[in-house]
């Protein structure tokens, strides 16, 4: 039994790699000390303080996990690999506000693509393949590059993909400086549904044929700093409440809206 229930996380991640091998099948005092190249004394030292945790059980020269021990050691191996998937998204989430809705589950077993300097837009090539090959594609938009705006034309003239999106009052703005022609054609096909919203998105959430969630973050100034692809049924439900409730507080996008205030700044 254990002999403090307090010291069983900190004994577990103290002696983790000698309570994996035990938890693999790697029982024997000699053949552990030669796995984890640690010195006899050392070993039994790392056994002793597994078994008062009651996380393994020592059988002549054997050791044995327990069943606390397995329950434990898989645990351990969870939150180790969350920790690790989100040491990998770092970068993107140090440019977020703490109040922004991204949950752990966006994350996990998840593909972390960073930018770096000699190559700005990698991430995008991950997202360019897939857009391509897309029957419908719903998303929030907050930035769009060019070569981005450039894709998803071509794949609605092109392919007929089938498009639901958002967009905030900021890129709506630049969308119309620099693709009114595009922006109002795209009003006007049965295929597109455009949104806009009146405040800031936090970031770009693309959902691909229900299946493929996209997390693009960027910097102040609109540069790409990463992006997050995730294929989870968790990932998937989480991207679909996103979308659900942003187009909840957004308005059908209106050619003559668009058009009158045209007109006004024509006046001036």
């Amino acid at each position: 039994m254990p002999s403090n229930s307090d010291c069983l996380l900190p004994t577990i991640s103290k002696r983790s790699s000698i309570m994996a091998l035990i938890c693999d099948g790697t029982t024997e005092k000699r053949e552990l000390a030669a796995s984890v190249s640690v010195s006899r004394p050392t070993l039994d030292r790392a056994i002793r303080e597994l078994e008062e945790e009651g996380l393994v059980l020592r059988q002549g020269t054997d050791c044995r996990p327990t069943l606390l021990g397995r329950l434990a050691m898989e645990l351990y191996h969870d939150v180790d690999a969350k920790f690790d998937s989100l040491q990998r998204a770092t970068p993107l989430f140090e440019s977020l506000s703490a109040d922004i809705s991204i949950e752990m589950l966006v994350i996990e077993d998840a593909n972390v693509y960073l930018n770096r300097s000699d190559g700005p837009h990698r991430s995008y090539k991950a997202l360019e393949s897939r857009i391509t090959q897309a029957d419908t594609i719903r998303g929030m938009l907050t930035v769009a590059l060019p070569s981005f705006v450039d894709l998803v034309c071509s794949q609605i003239l092109e392919n007929g993909t089938t498009i639901e999106v958002i967009i905030d009052s900021g890129l709506c703005t630049t969308l119309h400086e620099h693709y009114s022609d595009q922006l109002t054609d795209s009003a006007r096909r049965e295929d597109i549904s455009l949104y806009t919203i009146d405040r800031e998105l936090p970031f770009n959430l693309l959902l691909i044929d229900e299946t493929d969630v996209f997390v693009s973050v960027f910097t102040d100034e609109g540069a790409p700093l990463g992006m997050i692809r995730n294929e989870t049924p968790d990932a998937q439900e989480w991207a679909r409440i996103q979308l659900q409730k942003h187009k909840a507080n957004a308005g059908r996008f209106s050619v003559d809206d668009r058009v009158a205030t045209d007109s006004v700044d024509a006046d001036y």
